[in-house]
């Protein structure tokens, strides 16, 4: 039976199942045109093989079971500093030294029995320096071993370039106090620095990657106004957008500020699909600013106040002496003379008020001494422990004493106690304005704490305030809680205020230790 060409050859199954063909070549040899088909198909394979190897600027080896090189092939001759010719026949062994002949034989082995493809990174020492290699194994059809070696030294060069400036960078943030975090808006996931983490009292990558987790950390009185914002910028096509709130710190309960500072970035129909932003903590930043402008208002009114009452003084010396003079000429027992010793009596408690003034306004003149704040505070309450040495006036000292604790007095309805303590304060607590000196760290601490009406927050911001009083007129002249803060400042210390609503108040007066010789 013949066949024409290009007729396809069938197949039958005979009695024992396997297939024959219906056309046998005589004497089971292939037609010579097959064999013709096959060799050129065999050269093709062989050129495409040739072409890749040329093409690969990889090291190739052909390594057997036990770790010998049976083939090898390089673009590059001096790869290795060593000719790729050199390495046929040779073991592991003899080409490598230890650990490395190790290394390889242990990864042959793992492939051999996982028949997975295995990578090993390792450095050699070449006459040109260190360079750092990555060998791929794999297992062939025949048992044998295919090593495709890549060097890899200008990636491990740009890995480390990497990992030196991510270092570097976590470092600034450390150093800065601030963290940087990016946000995939279409994909809600947002990725933190560790010094974010920090800020916000998490652990880092422990379920804070998405805009929900970042919003339960916000404090519930602001997490309204801090989604408001970020849809606003959303929005917007502002370049960066500054978002203030607050937190509550999940490590340890304290509410803390933040500010948010970010940028969005946009694709071609303007649709915001990122943004990168940086958040710092600023509350004690905050606070120092709200204590500066405290005092700049505090000190334009004492300016006034003590203009006025160095004039007012002067004219009170004049009145005295008058005084003085016309008790002298008439009789004490006349009512005339009753009348006088009361016009006496007035001035001079007018002459205390303008001495508060003046203290206020720091025009006052103070004579600073070294002082033991124990043995002030034990003339008028004998119960203190032993403290640090202060440098104030004498007489400062007694003011501070008398005007709090008078205002105690008059806050308490009824039955109260007030709490008078000294105490040591350590360096660095509690956190200091920034407007105090560099070297002022050391601090005792003076605390007035009654169990009377407290005072609402708005109360509370102007209590420092001259002639501001809750007392009504005929009952304060609102000056008291002004001399004590402006001679607190005056010696270089702050005042802390603790008060709400029928929960009393608490006074903390922290003073400078005295360091050196008083002048």
């Amino acid at each position: 039976m013949t066949r024409t060409p290009g007729e396809k050859r069938k197949f039958s199954q005979n009695g024992k199942g396997r297939p024959t063909a219906d056309t046998p070549s005589p004497g089971g040899q292939e037609h010579p045109s097959n064999v013709s088909q096959l060799e050129t198909s065999l050269r093709d394979r062989e050129s495409r093989l040739k072409a890749i190897l040329q093409a690969s600027p990889d090291l190739i080896f052909v390594v057997s079971q036990d770790g010998i090189y049976l083939d090898c092939h390089s673009h590059d001759p001096t790869l290795f500093a060593l000719p790729p010719s050199k390495f046929l026949g040779k073991s592991i062994r003899e080409i490598h030294p230890e650990p490395l002949a190790t290394l390889f034989l242990n990864a042959y082995a793992e492939v051999m029995a996982t028949r997975q493809m295995r990578v090993v990174e390792y450095p050699l020492e070449l006459p040109d320096g260190p360079r750092y290699f990555e060998a791929r194994i794999t297992l062939m059809d025949d048992m044998r071993l295919l090593s495709t070696v890549s060097d890899v030294t200008d990636r491990k060069r740009r890995e480390a370039d990497l990992q030196r400036l991510q270092m570097q960078m976590a470092q600034a943030q450390r150093l800065t106090g601030i963290g940087s975090w990016e946000y995939e808006v279409t994909t809600n996931r947002l990725f933190w620095s560790d010094e974010t983490f920090r800020i916000f009292g998490v652990p880092p990558h422990q379920g804070h990657e998405t805009y929900e987790s970042f919003m339960a950390l916000v404090h519930p009185d602001d997490r309204d106004q801090a989604a408001a914002d970020y849809q606003q910028a959303l929005a917007a096509p502002l370049p960066t957008h500054v978002m203030d709130h607050r937190i509550i710190r999940p490590d340890n309960g304290k509410v803390r500020q933040l500010r948010e500072q970010y940028t969005l970035v946009r694709d071609d129909q303007g649709r915001p699909v990122r943004s990168f932003g940086v958040v710092r903590d600023i509350t004690e930043e905050q606070w120092a600013e709200a204590q500066l402008r405290q005092a700049q208002k505090l000190e334009s009114i004492g300016l006034l106040a003590g203009g006025i009452a160095h004039d007012f003084n002067n004219i009170l010396q004049i009145i005295l002496g008058s005084v003085e003079l016309a008790e002298q000429q008439v009789d004490p027992a006349s009512s005339v003379a009753v009348e006088i010793h009361e016009i006496h009596r007035a001035a001079l408690r007018s002459l205390d008020i303008t001495r508060q003034l003046l203290g206020f306004a720091r025009r006052q003149p103070i004579a600073p001494l070294e002082i033991d704040l124990e043995a002030s505070a034990r003339d008028i309450l004998p119960m203190l422990q032993r403290l640090w040495p202060i440098c104030m006036d004498p007489g400062q000292v007694q003011q501070i004493f008398t005007n709090l604790c008078v205002n105690a007095v008059d806050a308490i309805q009824g039955s109260g106690t007030i709490e008078i303590r000294l105490y040591n304060v350590p360096d660095g607590s509690p956190p200091l304005p920034g407007n105090l000196p560099a070297a002022a760290r050391d601090f005792v601490c003076l605390s007035f704490r009654d169990t009377g009406c407290g005072m609402a927050p708005q109360t509370v911001e102007h209590i420092f305030e001259p002639f501001f009083s809750t007392k009504g007129k005929q009952a304060g002249t609102g000056l008291g809680l002004a001399t004590v803060y402006g001679i607190v400042h005056q010696n270089g210390g702050f005042i802390e205020v603790e008060s709400a609503e029928e929960k009393g108040a608490c006074f903390r007066l922290f003073l400078p230790r005295h360091l050196g010789e008083s002048t």
